[in-house]
């Protein structure tokens, strides 16, 4: 029998890509003799592959490849920097066909792909690969209950949330979650007017059109199979709330966790697609008390306004506390500092990107708190200030967070031990699914 070969296909941005390696990685430590490929966009290829003489070439690291697909924008897009058509025309440029011909060099080099595991956004490589008779899977790397949100607005809940899309506190319960308020769902439900949010979202809807369609196929008990970026203790609810796919909580998706270099690789030949600040923070981060330093970022997207910058730099400041702040290249226009001396302000390391339904379930898991904000999506600086002491300072609420962090902590790490309930379900994954091939 030929060794299985996966191919993991991911949307070229850092948020996405990180996960879809980690998931790489636990594949081959969980299959020795298995290959995975890891297939993103040219443009996002070129940068985690700088020195290479052609952008599309394949790269070898160990039993990990990375080959890329063309989504016609080899130089890369900006979401933002354009206007409402500029995202139609990406949204419709995706690489079908690219990814179709990828497909096609590997099997004449004598590595046919057995399954296509498409990450969100990437709907196309599931049409392609159902074209092909390959078997698939979803790869969501965000919570479940993100997942479940969307299925269930697109499937029932679409209506609802528009007549309500401006009343942020009107409530609705969806099957097998908590009453969410419209603030708490993701804010493409409630963003109507900007042109290249829609646009962006419909290639969302086409991946639950996607899972639709196997639905629709699937015979004898069979489900699609959606493999999630959570751990099955966080969200046994959500995981459940979706019969009419087979959700098998995998994470977390940390790449840290998995690329310790205890494989036969180099691991160190992949670049990210952010340069990484040479301050140093990692060292200042050392010279501080633990548990002492603000940790702001606005994700690898979004863009913050000066007026928006400048109260919360009055926030941090009555903080009295020490902060570490990411502000990226693309994001410092009207930046005019103001930074103080006990902070430390660099361009990129690693971070996640946080979405209102992300930050409920931070309450909900009882590690953080949720800042209030005005109608303009505003933060003020006495709210922050509030914030950042409830969870840093010696308060009873303090003390709560903390512990229900390393309890919390506990159980991500035990998932992804040995008979933990992750690797118990990758292993479901690669022995009952993809064996199909």
């Amino acid at each position: 029998m030929a060794p299985q070969h996966f191919i993991i296909v991911s949307f070229p941005w850092q948020g996405h890509i990180n996960p879809a390696r980690a998931l790489a990685e636990r594949l081959v430590r969980a299959m020795p003799d298995a290959h995975v490929t890891l297939s993103a966009a040219v443009s996002a290829h070129r940068l985690m592959f700088p020195s290479l003489e052609s952008p599309d070439e394949e790269v070898h690291d160990g039993a990990i490849s990375y080959i890329p697909y063309s989504d016609g924008y080899d130089r890369g897009f900006d979401l933002f920097a354009g206007d409402e058509d500029d995202a139609r025309r990406y949204s419709k440029a995706f690489g079908r066909e690219t990814f179709s011909a990828v497909l096609d060099r590997l099997a004449a080099r004598g590595r046919p792909v057995t399954c296509v595991v498409y990450a969100m956004l990437m709907w196309w490589a599931a049409e392609v690969a159902r074209e092909r008779g390959l078997p698939r899977a979803l790869y969501w790397n965000q919570p479940a209950t993100m997942l479940a949100v969307y299925y269930h607005y697109l499937h029932r809940y679409e209506r609802i949330v528009t007549e309500h899309a401006a009343e942020p506190r009107f409530t609705l319960s969806m099957p097998g979650l908590p009453t969410m308020a419209i603030r708490e769902l993701p804010s493409f439900f409630t963003n109507l007017t900007d042109g290249r949010l829609v646009a962006a979202f419909g290639n969302l809807r086409r991946t639950f059109e996607q899972l639709d369609l196997d639905v629709d196929i699937s015979t004898g008990g069979r489900k699609p199979m959606v493999l999630v970026n959570t751990v099955e203790a966080l969200e046994l609810g959500a995981l459940a709330s979706v019969p009419e796919l087979d959700m098998l909580p995998i994470g977390p998706a940390v790449l840290s966790l998995f690329a310790d270099g205890t494989r036969n690789g180099t691991n160190a030949v992949v670049g990210d697609l952010f340069e990484h600040d040479e301050k140093g923070y990692m060292g200042w981060l050392d010279t501080k008390p633990a548990r002492s330093v603000v940790y702001v970022s606005f994700g690898s997207m979004s863009a913050v306004s000066k007026r928006q910058k400048e109260e919360m730099l009055r926030g941090l400041a009555a903080s009295g506390r020490s902060y570490l702040w990411v502000v990226r290249k693309d994001d410092k226009e009207n930046d005019d500092g103001g930074y103080e001396e006990r902070s430390m302000v660099v361009e990129w390391c690693d971070q996640w990107s946080d979405q209102d339904t992300n930050a409920r379930l931070v309450v909900e898991w009882g590690i953080g708190v949720r800042a209030a904000i005005d109608a303009d999506r505003f933060l003020d600086a006495e709210e922050l200030t509030s914030c950042v002491e409830m969870v840093m300072g010696d308060t009873k609420e303090g003390a709560a967070i903390r512990s229900s962090s390393i309890k919390w902590k506990a159980k991500v790490q035990e998932a992804i031990t040995d008979g933990g309930s992750s690797e118990l379900n990758l292993m479901t994954f690669q022995e009952n699914f993809a064996n199909d091939a």
